[in-house]
């Protein structure tokens, strides 16, 4: 219970002093906000299921015409996000895990106003939700993520925390290339913005993620993975999802043969 439901309809009429509404056989006072629209809140049941909802206008009792199912449903809740941290730009996809989930009517709210929904909050089973962060408009800083299920007329009080942050940038790479076909290279990534976290990685081109060590905020060390001769953009990333904010290029080359040389030792004078 404690839902807010509207009720709108030409024949609802202030001057009819009261108004209640009937949901099964459970019957709750309602307030008229104008001329046309109602308000009833919904009162609390035992279990889940579907009810039939009559509104009765006036002193006299009289029925409006027609009845509406409403569902009473077990309420959602959120056990846990990942990552728990994203862009400000927006765009991380958000797994939220929890219980209660359905399909339709779904929104995830980021802080106080920030709702998403639609494909930006897709139902993936009753325990678990992906859904994509907006951009955040107070900048960086710790919100909410809450769940509604009946299209934002009500959401968790869970508190599961997401922070969002500027996100790593790259600067440069020492070195800046490497042998084709080897793996092992270590490359030391210079920028701003690295954060010690457990998911901090480097990203070398369109391969998978490795790790990366945290050395200081403007330091990683990235072991490169084994890859074709060419060049490939490097990028950090705090979350082991986002690596969107700033890159720079590394190439893997051939390695250089060493040629022999005969004889291999002289006299100290030198000559031929």
């Amino acid at each position: 219970g404690g839902t807010v439901l509207t009720i709108s309809g030409t024949v609802l009429d202030p001057e009819s002093n009261t108004i209640r509404c009937e949901f099964g056989e459970t019957a709750v006072l309602g307030t008229y906000l104008a001329m046309g629209t109602a308000s009833c809140t919904v009162p609390a049941r035992s279990v889940s299921g579907v009810v039939k909802v009559r509104v009765i206008e006036g002193d006299g009792g009289i029925a409006l015409e027609g009845e509406q199912p409403y569902l009473y449903y077990q309420a959602p809740t959120v056990v846990g996000i990942q990552p728990s941290r994203g862009l400000i730009a927006g765009g991380t996809s958000v797994s939220v895990v929890g219980s209660g989930f359905v399909d339709g009517g779904l929104q995830c709210r980021f802080g106080v106003n920030e709702v998403v929904a639609g494909r930006s909050a897709e139902w993936i089973s009753s325990t678990a939700l992906a859904c994509v962060a907006p951009v955040s408009v107070s900048g960086p800083g710790i919100v909410g993520v809450e769940v509604s299920v009946n299209d934002g007329a009500d959401f968790t009080a869970d508190g599961k925390q997401f922070l969002y942050e500027v996100g790593a940038t790259v600067d440069a790479l020492r070195p800046s290339y490497g042998v084709s076909g080897e793996s092992g290279q270590v490359v030391t990534v210079l920028g701003r913005h690295f954060e010690q976290t457990g998911e901090l990685s480097c990203r070398f081109g369109m391969s998978g993620h490795v790790r990366g060590l945290y050395m200081t905020s403007t330091m990683v060390a990235c072991s490169a993975p084994a890859s074709g001769a060419g060049t490939v953009a490097v990028t950090i990333s705090t979350n082991g999802v986002d690596s969107r904010r700033g890159s720079q290029p590394f190439t893997f080359g051939l390695a250089f043969a060493v040629p022999e040389a005969s004889p291999s030792k002289g006299p100290v004078s030198g000559g031929r």
